[in-house]
């Protein structure tokens, strides 16, 4: 504290000399008490030692930092520089003093929502600071929430089953409110866009892996039904930002670009790989219930999902921001048709594996000989629906996609099926798909002309 009343008063008298000494004193000081924490914590939460001389440390350098930075005009470079230094010292040991006493004071089970109501507020306060006092730094401190709370959820992911559990149906909403709070009073800042985002899927993430926590408690079965709660609000944002986003006045209209784009990038990324892993990791067991394909919990979710990144995809080559690549139909048919085609064949293997007898298991599915005769018709039949697709819409790279999975069905039937030289599903295979490939050849034989080459 009279390091900074020496900053303050040698500023006034343009004691350059002085003006160090104080600056000196301030961090000397903090680096001082740093090194006698020893017997700092006493039994009373917050009136303690430890926890004043950390408050009295970070006032001292914030109450330097605007001063020194307001007093600009009449200081060098080198003063603006020991400003900025003051105020991520200040910043330190108000950060840190906060969350050591809260490790302290409370149970560990409720320490992280605490510390984030801590952060929430001490932001909070930084921001009124930035407008009350003309304070340009504290934006900063303001908007360091984000990244802050990030960081809170990689951590809650090692200490809880759910993120509102132990004080965290207090905190995350507050926390999140709070966020929005302080970006509608920042909306002039570089960059604000990507916090909008940021939000974003921070909200959705926490929301999801509560939401998936929740079903999966209600519905005690099958494996699948905590699996499926995942992606359920992604897909709701998705599709209303898709939809209805631009409506919102504020905070989507306003940024429209970031929550549909950036934001929405990653929640499409999240579904497709959501998807990828459903297929290949779940069998879709929907106990109580029973299995009926593509009539249960997982195939729902999994085509409402396809939907949604249907309908964000056709919304992002309408609007003027989107990239080159959003324009054109090449991403939808390359993004869909992928994940589809997953998806289809996840159907076909779970429906083999509940009705089939076949057990989930990757060895055990790729010997059976039932699943490579179902593998060999079923991609037949979408290679033949492919290209009389193609063929209609004089879709050319379409039909080649037809046609080279009907390649592989070919070298699939002479590589693996023959393997199994007696048995009636290699003969079921082999005749089917010869029947197949005789109709693809009547009805589209060649690849059909583009709509520019008949022009």
């Amino acid at each position: 504290m009279e390091g900074a009343a020496i900053v303050w008063v040698s500023v006034r008298q343009e004691k350059i000399l002085a003006r160090a000494f104080g600056c000196f004193l301030l961090f000397a000081s903090g680096a001082a008490f740093f090194f006698d924490m020893s017997a700092s914590h006493a039994a009373v939460p917050v009136f303690n030692s430890f926890y004043l001389g950390c408050v009295m440390i970070a006032v001292s350098a914030l109450f330097s930092a605007w001063y020194l930075k307001n007093q600009r005009s009449v200081l060098r470079d080198e003063g603006v520089m020991v400003a900025v230094a003051l105020f991520c010292w200040g910043c330190a040991w108000w950060l840190g003093g906060g969350l050591a006493e809260i490790h302290e004071q409370v149970a560990r089970a409720y320490r992280l929502h605490a510390a984030m109501l801590f952060i929430s507020t001490s932001c909070a306060l930084f921001s009124l600071l930035h407008a009350r006092i003309d304070w340009s730094e504290a934006r900063y401190s303001a908007l360091a929430l984000v990244p802050l709370l990030f960081i809170s959820a990689v951590v809650e992911t090692d200490r809880s089953a759910r993120p509102f559990e132990n004080l965290g149906a207090v905190a995350w909403p507050v926390a999140i409110a709070t966020n929005l709070w302080i970006l509608r009073r920042h909306e002039t800042m570089r960059f604000i866009g990507w916090w909008h985002a940021s939000a974003l899927w921070l909200a959705s993430a926490i929301s999801a892996w509560e939401l998936a926590w929740w079903i999966g408690e209600l519905v005690r079965g099958g494996d699948v039904w905590r699996l499926v709660g995942w992606p359920l609000v992604p897909i709701a944002l998705l599709a209303w930002l898709s939809d209805r986003g631009d409506h919102l006045a504020w905070p989507v209209e306003r940024h429209y670009e970031s929550y549909l784009f950036h934001g929405g990038a990653v929640l499409a990324g999240f579904l497709w790989l959501w998807m990828l892993h459903g297929n290949f990791d779940s069998r879709g067991d929907p106990a109580p219930l029973p299995y009926l394909p593509l009539l249960n919990p997982l195939d729902l979710s999994q085509g409402a999902a396809l939907l949604a990144l249907f309908a964000w995809l056709r919304c992002m080559r309408a609007v003027s921001f989107g990239p080159p690549i959003f324009q054109t139909a090449e991403l939808a048919y390359v993004a869909l048709g992928s994940i589809g085609f997953v998806w289809l064949n996840g159907v076909l293997l779970r429906t083999l594996h509940h009705w089939g007898g076949v057990p989930f298991h990757f060895d055990s599915l790729m010997r059976s000989m039932l699943v490579q005769s179902s593998l060999s018709i079923f991609w037949s039949v979408l290679a033949l629906c492919t290209m009389i697709t193609a063929t209609r819409i004089r879709l050319r790279p379409l039909w080649l996609t037809g046609a080279g999975l009907m390649a592989i069905v070919v070298v699939k039937l002479f590589f693996v099926d023959l393997s199994n030289v007696g048995g009636i599903e290699r003969i079921v295979s082999f005749i089917g798909v010869g029947l197949l490939m005789l109709v693809v050849g009547y009805f589209s034989p060649v690849p059909p002309a583009s709509a520019e080459e008949n022009r």
